[in-house]
């Protein structure tokens, strides 16, 4: 058996040892080749890909696939992250982002592979690895503000559109306020003047 590069080496050895609900150890990481062998004490299941010469190819060079261990009752797997959720689930999470919540990972992720997953690992597939992919990390979105206020005062003229930054503290974003021309209108002309004020909290990467 061979595959094109490591990384699909990689990933097919997590995906084939948690469908057979075992977890492995690997004595060192490295770039030539893949040495693993099973978690449990005095297994003797084991085996070992290594690069072709010259090529970036893998192939499986040995394998003992005994095991005299026994699967997770609980159906745990620790091999089971963020990123082997993405890889299996990302299409669905980017199809149905507003719907599909962490719970609904981690209920796919059983009725797929039988295999228990910690919220915090369905949380940060999809908020860490997907959403950010979808709709740019939270850093990206910070620097698009300038360009923000600038296309809400060319798409709406006279409205109020202003951010600072903290200047002391590596040119930080602080603030940001926007009021719509229209919105504006229609208080001063319709509305009575009554200013009422609420708070809006900031639970995501930075808080506020």
């Amino acid at each position: 058996m061979e595959w094109p590069t490591i990384q699909e080496c990689r990933r097919y050895l997590t995906k084939y040892c948690i469908i057979n609900k075992f977890e492995v150890r690997k004595p060192k990481n490295e770039g030539y080749r893949i040495r693993a062998y099973c978690k449990a004490e005095e297994c003797p299941w084991m085996t070992c890909f290594r690069k072709k010469p010259k090529e970036f190819t893998m192939k499986l060079r040995k394998i003992v696939l005994e095991h005299t261990c026994y699967a997770d009752p609980l159906e745990h797997n620790c091999m089971v992250d963020a990123n082997f959720i993405v890889e299996e689930l990302e299409d669905q999470i980017t199809l149905h982002h507003k719907t599909f919540k962490p719970s609904d990972i981690q209920k796919q992720m059983f009725y797929n592979f039988h295999i228990e997953v910690s919220y915090w690992s369905a949380w940060h597939a999809r908020a860490n690895k997907v959403l950010e992919k979808l709709f740019r990390d939270y850093d990206g979105s910070y620097r698009m503000i300038p360009e923000l206020r600038k296309q809400v005062l060319l798409s709406n003229p006279s409205s109020i559109a202003t951010y600072s930054r903290d200047m002391e503290n590596g040119n930080q974003f602080t603030r940001l306020c926007i009021a719509l021309k229209g919105s504006l209108t229609g208080f001063v002309t319709r509305c009575r003047p009554i200013v009422g004020l609420d708070g809006c909290f900031l639970k995501r990467k930075y808080g506020g």
